[in-house]
């Protein structure tokens, strides 16, 4: 005969005892009387069963796809983790990008929320933007370990240039025309064309 194995647990017991018995249904001969039944006959045979665990993979849920502006960030993304075969402070959890210009290392934190509860933030470098580029969560449980992806896109916002150089000076009644000074304009948006103008100040309209 076959011992055939049931199980829709991840955590049976370790192992267990089975006792298995043969009737032989009293077919053949003259029935000796060994057995309360008297046609037929039996015998019983104790079997020990180990049962074997495996690990059980981990499971993290799914985030979904973000877009945001340059310079901000996605904000905390919740996300979980769990094993069947361990508790939630014996996973391991990482994350990376696909994209370490635009989303650096410093741009990726992960916050332990605890009860198998995380939070992902992630930030772009100062005044990046592009994508999309994959963030990889990856929970690991020391034997297997299972990944999950989403995708940031950074869309990019106008910097305001900023304007450098003086003070300057002239001597009183120099002639029309004299160079007073040059001033110098840093854009992070360098592919911008920067018009200048005095917009004001004290005797604005002696200078050009």
């Amino acid at each position: 005969g076959t011992i055939t194995y049931f199980n829709g647990s991840d955590s049976p017991s370790a192992s267990t005892t089975l006792t298995v018995t043969v009737n032989d249904g009293g077919n053949t001969g003259v029935d000796p009387g060994l057995t309360a039944d008297g046609t037929s006959e039996e015998d019983s045979a104790t079997q020990f069963i180990n049962i074997v665990a495996i690990d059980d993979a981990p499971t993290i849920s799914l985030i979904s796809d973000q877009f945001i502006l340059e310079d901000s960030s996605t904000g905390p993304l919740s996300f979980t983790v769990s094993d069947l075969d361990a508790l939630p402070n014996g996973l391991q959890v990482t994350v990376m990008s696909s994209d370490n210009v635009l989303f650096p290392t410093s741009g990726l934190s992960l916050t332990d929320l605890n009860g198998g509860i995380w939070a992902v933030q992630v930030t772009p470098a100062a005044d990046g933007f592009g994508g999309p580029a994959t963030i990889t969560l990856m929970v690991d449980d020391g034997v297997t370990a299972v990944t999950s992806e989403f995708e940031v896109t950074v869309s990019p916002v106008n910097d305001a240039p900023i304007l450098a150089g003086g003070p300057f000076s002239i001597r009183e009644n120099a002639a029309v025309g004299t160079v007073v000074g040059s001033m110098s304009v840093t854009d992070a948006d360098s592919s911008d064309t920067h018009l200048f103008a005095i917009s004001g100040g004290t005797g604005a309209g002696a200078f050009a």
